[in-house]
């Protein structure tokens, strides 16, 4: 099941760790969905980080080596929608194009 995440760092609204959360819950769905065991295939330590200037990526594969999970933790962002509008209420214009990474990751699920 492919999931994707995004927290702010600064979220007051909900924690960060919640972000955090999220991957771990369906970590053991993923296993399941794997190979039909639960059996650590798949786990909720990254097998890929990517640190960059606002953000760090977090990748998690199955045994295939395929993305199953993505996490994004943005720095000092809020409870807001990443790279969003200005003009719109919980939108952070000056992040990531939340839009654009969520189509991709989608999209690259279908291949």
């Amino acid at each position: 099941m492919p999931i994707i995440v995004f927290h702010g760092t600064d979220d007051e609204t909900v924690n960060v760790v919640n972000g955090h959360q999220v991957i771990s819950q369906w970590v053991t769905t993923n296993d399941w969905l794997d190979n039909g065991l639960n059996n650590d295939t798949i786990d909720d330590i990254a097998n890929r980080i990517e640190t960059e200037n606002n953000y760090t990526r977090y990748i998690y594969y199955d045994k295939d080596n395929h993305i199953v999970m993505e996490k994004y933790i943005i720095n000092n962002m809020t409870h807001a929608w990443s790279g969003g509008s200005n003009s719109e209420l919980f939108a952070d214009p000056n992040g990531l194009n939340q839009s654009f990474i969520i189509w991709e990751f989608f999209k690259n699920m279908a291949k």
